[in-house]
């Protein structure tokens, strides 16, 4: 093992990525490199830094297959026994990432979101039951450096870093169940309902996005957070944005099939809101309105989430307003 040998199967790999008919075969001829000098960190950080480097002179447009290499770092993961070879790689990837993000414009943002999704997917255990066990150490650390990458962004006074975060966010919270712990679930509502708040906070269709994740993810773990969440949503049920009202009722269907006990006290409340949007413009926010007001209405009847309901459907809306977001 050594340097000159990965430098020449790294070239190699470079080669194969600078084309798009052989981008497959560089990501695999990589993941069987991480494969064999797994145990040769040295030579896997020089690995590391030379990445580094060769993204920071490509275009924008050259960037995607190479930022897929940082998520095969941990490709090897077992979702229920990460290995420990791999965690210290995990600091400088995302200090890569973030400096993307830095210099990053709507060119590839996805590209970055969607490596730190591969991430989380490779190291962290993707079992429900995960909530249950003690979290040791080392993936305490694993975990709060992703949930910090996240919420980093998300505080960074900046539309794309905004962006990012709050994508990030979800991802991790759909694909990692130790944000259901009390004190992880209770500091990323937070956020959320904090940053959503602000009247210059560009990506609330994002967070909104995330919170539904969040609570389809805890189901009645989520009931003691249930009455202040609603209270920050029924604010968007007047907006002027269509698709932020359709969120916010997304929400308040998802909290009330999880929550009922909670969210029905202030059902009078809710109905207020809903008489009228059941004749908003827009058919969704009809529709949505519609069948929250005969949920409210016979709650005993509810036995399982109305797929009529696409609640995921939010997403593929999201993706069709992202030229709206300024960058600057």
């Amino acid at each position: 093992m050594s340097f000159a040998d990965i430098k020449t199967t790294r070239n190699k790999i470079y080669d194969y990525l600078s084309l798009k008919t052989t981008q497959e075969k560089g990501h695999e001829l990589f993941k069987n490199l991480i494969l064999k000098y797994i145990n040769s960190q040295t030579l896997l950080f020089s690995l590391i830094n030379n990445i580094q480097e060769k993204i920071s002179n490509l275009a924008a447009t050259e960037k995607p297959p190479y930022l897929s290499l940082l998520s095969l770092f941990f490709f090897n993961q077992s979702t229920s026994n990460p290995h420990k070879l791999y965690y210290p790689f995990l600091s400088p990837v995302l200090s890569i990432l973030q400096t993307q993000v830095v210099d990053s414009n709507n060119e590839i943002y996805a590209e970055i979101t969607e490596t730190f999704g591969e991430i989380v997917q490779y190291l962290m255990p993707n079992d429900i039951s995960a909530t249950n066990k003690e979290i040791d150490q080392e993936e305490k650390e694993l975990y709060e450096g992703l949930q910090s990458f996240c919420i980093i962004n998300i505080k960074i006074e900046r539309n794309i870093n905004r962006l990012i975060g709050s994508i990030c966010l979800t991802k991790l919270v759909e694909n990692c169940p130790y944000v259901l712990k009390n004190n992880y679930m209770k500091y990323i509502l937070d956020n959320i309902l904090d940053n959503i708040s602000k009247n210059n906070f560009n990506a609330k269709n994002e967070l909104l996005n995330c919170l539904i994740s969040l609570i389809l993810g805890a189901e009645s773990l989520f009931c003691s957070y249930a009455k202040k969440t609603l209270y920050k949503i029924l604010d968007f049920l007047t907006d002027p944005d269509w698709l932020k009202k359709k969120l916010a009722l997304n929400v308040i269907y998802t909290l009330i099939f999880y929550c009922k006990e909670e969210i029905l006290p202030l059902k009078a409340h809710i109905i207020s809101f809903l008489n009228v949007l059941k004749n908003d413009k827009i058919k969704e926010i009809r529709d949505v309105s519609t069948t929250i007001l005969q949920m409210i209405e016979d709650t005993p009847s509810i036995k399982t989430i109305n797929t009529d309901i696409n609640l995921s459907s939010s997403e593929a809306s999201l993706r069709d307003n992202d030229n709206k977001y300024n960058t600057q």
